[in-house]
C-alpha cells in the first residue's frame, strides 16, 4: 500500500491521551479517577499530619523566594531603555491585583496536592481610584494590567474541552457552588499549571500519588490502634447468660434478650458514665442468678509493634516526595550531612516547579499582557526567583575565600550587593568610600589599587621609622614577633590582593611553601619590587634563604 505523505504544517499523530466525553482516563486506580481523585487527595493533604507537614513546609519555602521581573537580557542598547520601562509596568501589575503576588502563588501551589491548578486571567484599565472598587488600581497611566488571578477550584471541574480528534484540549468546562452552573473556561482566559505534563494531560500528576499506597494502610491502622487502646482500657467485655437463651428454637422474649445483651457488651466504655447494675451473684436458696458480668483485662503487649509499622509507612509517605528530612532527629539518629543533602533535594525538586510556574507566566501571561498593550514580544520581560534556600554562610565565605585568594575572583560592587542580600544585610552606603580606599588598620595600611609603584612609593622608610621597628622588637623578643610580618604602606594593592598575600604568607609561615618561592609569586604576580615584598614578610620563614633578584 503506497504510503501517503503527511503535511508538514499538521500532526500526523497524537498524543495517546486516553479519554472519552471530556474525562481523562489516564489513572488505573478505581479510587483515584474522576472527582474521588479530588476528595481523597484533600483528605489526604487535611487530615495526615506528615503531609499536611510536608506541603506546610512546601508553601513556606514559595513564600520565601523573592520574585522579580527583570528585561530580557538580549536586547541590544538601543532597545534596552524601552525593555526596562516594560518590566517595570510588568512588574507593577503583578503587584496591583486584588489579591496579593503570594496569595497567587499559594492558589498556584495547590497543584502540589492535585496535580493541576487552573488560574482565571481577568483585566483591567488602570485608571486610579475607580467608583467600581474592584477596578481600582495604584496607577493612573491607561495602561492594562491584571486585575485578578482567581483560581478555578479543582473540586469544581465537569469535563474538559476535549478535541476528540487531535485530543487538544482547549479549558475547562465548571460546575461550583453555590448554583453549579455550567460555565466554560477557554484556554485563551487562563493559565494551566501542572507539576507534571505527560501526553499533555491537563491534570498533571499530584505530588501525593506515591503516597496513596502508604497513606491508605496507615490511616487503617492508626483506626485499629485506637479501637485496641480503647478496648484495652475498658478490658474486653464478657457476659454469661443463661443456655437456653443461646438455644437456636428460643422463644421471641429470649432472642430479644440476646439481643439486648450483644448490644450491651459492645457499647461498654470507659469514660464519664461508667459502671454496670447487676443482681447478685446468688439467689437465697444458694442457686445462681444466671446473668454475670465481668471485663477480662488485656494480657500484656501485643506481638506486633505497631508504633515501628506507623513510622515505617510515614518514612514512604514522605520519600515519594523527597522530605524524609522531616523526620530526621526523631529517633536520635541522623547526621547534619544527611540532613543536609536530604535538603537540597527537597529545594532542587522544589525549583523545579517553580520553573515551571515561570514557563507559564514567560511563555503565555506575560506576552498576553504585552500583546494588549501594544507591546512587540522581543520587548517582553522575564519572570524570575531567586534562591529557594538560603546558603550556608559559613561554607559560601570558606569558597568565596579561596577563589578570591587564588585571583580567580576578585570582589566587585555587584558581588558585595548579593553577599549582602543573602545574609540579610542593608544595602550599602553609595556614599561610604569603597574598601580599597579605606586604609586599613593594624599592619596593612594599603592605598587603591590600579596603578603601578611609582619611583617615589619604592623608596626606603625614613631612618627614624626604622629606628622605632628596631626598639620595638628589641622589647618584646623574637618570640612575641607578628606571623605576619610587617607591610610597606605605599604599597598599592586591592581587598582580593590582600587576600592573597595573607595566603601565602600563612603558607610559608606554616613550613608549606618556601620562603624564596612566595617572594617570587608575589613580586612577578602584583607586580611589587622584591625588596618590598621581603619586607612584607618580615621574618616568616627565613629559616630558608630567598633568591635574590637577578640585576639588570
Amino acid at each position: 500500500m503506497p504510503r501517503k505523505p503527511a503535511p508538514l504544517l499538521a500532526e500526523a499523530g497524537v498524543s495517546g491521551l486516553k479519554h472519552s466525553g471530556g474525562y481523562i482516563r489516564e489513572e488505573w486506580h478505581k479510587h483515584l479517577q474522576g472527582t474521588n481523585a479530588v476528595r481523597i487527595y484533600r483528605e489526604m493533604s487535611d487530615n495526615d499530619p506528615v503531609i499536611g507537614g510536608f506541603l506546610y513546609a512546601l508553601e513556606m519555602l514559595v513564600r520565601q523566594v523573592d520574585w522579580q521581573v527583570q528585561p530580557n537580557p538580549e536586547l541590544e542598547d538601543a532597545e534596552a531603555e524601552a525593555a526596562a520601562e516594560i518590566a517595570i509596568k510588568v512588574d507593577e501589575a503583578r503587584h496591583d491585583m486584588e489579591q496579593t503576588w503570594a496569595e497567587t502563588v499559594s492558589e498556584i501551589m495547590s497543584m502540589a496536592i492535585y496535580g493541576w491548578s487552573l488560574l482565571e486571567t481577568v483585566y483591567k484599565i488602570r485608571r486610579g481610584p475607580s467608583e467600581f472598587g474592584f477596578m481600582d488600581s495604584k496607577h493612573d497611566d491607561g495602561w492594562i494590567g491584571w486585575r485578578a488571578l482567581p483560581l478555578r477550584s479543582q473540586d469544581s471541574l465537569d469535563v474538559w474541552d476535549i478535541n476528540p480528534a487531535t485530543g487538544h484540549v482547549g479549558g475547562m468546562f465548571q460546575r461550583a457552588a453555590p448554583n453549579y452552573r455550567r460555565v466554560e473556561i477557554p484556554f485563551e482566559r487562563a493559565l494551566l499549571f501542572r507539576t507534571r505534563v505527560s501526553k499533555n494531560n491537563p491534570e498533571g500528576r499530584s505530588l501525593l500519588r506515591n503516597s496513596y499506597r502508604p497513606w491508605f494502610f496507615l490511616k487503617r491502622i492508626q483506626e485499629i490502634e485506637a479501637i485496641g487502646i480503647e478496648r484495652d482500657l475498658a478490658g474486653l467485655p464478657v457476659m454469661e447468660v443463661p443456655p437456653e437463651i443461646m438455644h437456636p428454637k428460643a422463644s421471641a422474649d429470649q432472642k430479644a434478650i440476646r439481643t439486648s445483651m450483644q448490644d450491651f457488651v459492645q457499647r461498654v466504655k470507659r469514660d464519664a458514665y461508667e459502671g454496670v447494675v447487676i443482681p447478685s451473684e446468688m439467689k437465697p436458696d444458694g442457686q445462681p442468678t444466671g446473668y454475670k458480668f465481668k471485663l477480662l483485662a488485656s494480657g500484656g503487649r501485643r506481638p506486633v509493634d505497631v508504633d515501628a509499622i506507623v513510622k515505617r509507612y510515614e518514612s514512604r509517605i514522605l520519600i515519594s516526595v523527597l522530605a524524609e528530612l522531616l523526620l530526621l532527629g526523631q529517633d536520635k539518629v541522623g547526621s547534619f550531612a544527611l540532613a543536609d543533602a536530604k535538603t537540597n533535594m527537597l529545594a532542587m525538586s522544589l525549583k523545579a516547579l517553580l520553573d515551571g510556574i515561570i514557563d507559564v507566566f514567560n511563555r503565555v501571561a506575560i506576552p498576553r499582557l504585552c500583546a494588549m498593550n501594544g507591546v512587540p514580544m522581543r520587548l517582553c520581560p522575564l519572570l524570575t526567583f531567586g534562591d529557594v534556600e538560603t546558603p550556608n554562610l559559613t561554607e559560601l565565605g570558606t569558597f568565596i575565600s579561596s577563589v578570591a585568594a587564588s585571583g580567580a575572583l576578585v570582589p566587585d560592587d555587584g558581588l558585595e550587593q548579593h553577599l549582602r542580600q543573602i545574609a540579610s544585610l542593608p544595602v550599602k552606603d553609595p556614599n561610604a568610600p569603597h574598601v580599597d580606599e579605606m586604609e586599613l588598620p593594624g599592619e596593612f595600611p594599603f592605598a587603591a589599587t590600579g596603578a603601578e609603584p611609582t619611583e617615589d612609593q619604592t623608596t626606603e622608610p625614613e631612618t627614624e621609622t626604622e629606628t622605632e621597628t628596631t626598639e620595638t622588637e628589641t622589647e618584646t623578643g623574637p618570640e612575641e614577633e607578628s606571623e605576619v610580618g610587617e607591610v610597606d604602606a605605599s604599597v598599592a594593592l586591592n581587598g582580593a590582593q590582600i587576600d592573597a598575600v595573607l595566603t601565602l604568607m600563612q603558607e610559608v609561615a606554616g613550613g608549606r611553601l618556601p620562603r624564596d618561592s612566595a617572594i617570587n609569586l608575589i613580586s612577578v604576580g602584583f607586580n611589587i619590587p622584591t625588596e618590598a615584598v621581603e619586607r612584607i614578610l618580615g621574618s616568616i620563614g627565613q629559616g630558608s634563604v630567598p633568591t635574590p633578584p637577578e640585576e639588570d
